[in-house]
């Protein structure tokens, strides 16, 4: 039979070792609410000169992946069509036409999918007609 120490001591271990487990649950869920550590801008310039900007942490490897989390999160929508640049970009947030899409301001022809995330990165879709 175990004695009463025993039995003391072992309820006590398996509290601890919930309690243990516990918290390592609670901190699982805690770090996944925790922004990403990249920081980007996400900006769109329409026909009107109107320029829409979306700021967010994110650890996104690349800007299409970024544009899916501000579909989620921010409502942004667009669409294109597979090239052999990556994915050209014919429409955002509802306008369809010619975008053009730099990188910290400089002209790329590359698509979304094709482009790394840097932290400190500014994408910026202008309209052409």
């Amino acid at each position: 039979m175990i004695s009463e120490d025993k039995k003391i001591k072992y309820a006590s271990a398996l509290i601890l070792a919930i309690m243990l487990i516990g918290w390592g649950i609670w901190n699982l869920i805690r770090e996944s609410r925790i922004p990403g550590s990249k920081t980007v801008t996400v900006e769109v310039t329409d026909y009107a000169e109107t320029k829409t900007t979306y700021t967010g942490k994110t650890d996104a490897e690349t800007l299409r992946d970024v544009m899916e989390e501000l579909r989620v999160q921010k409502g942004f929508t667009y669409d294109g069509a597979e090239e052999d640049t990556g994915l050209k970009v014919t429409m955002i947030n509802g306008l369809e036409g010619q975008w053009e899409l730099s990188v910290n301001g400089e002209v790329t022809e590359s698509g979304p999918d094709r482009l790394p995330v840097r932290s400190g990165d500014t994408f910026s879709f202008q309209y052409r007609e």
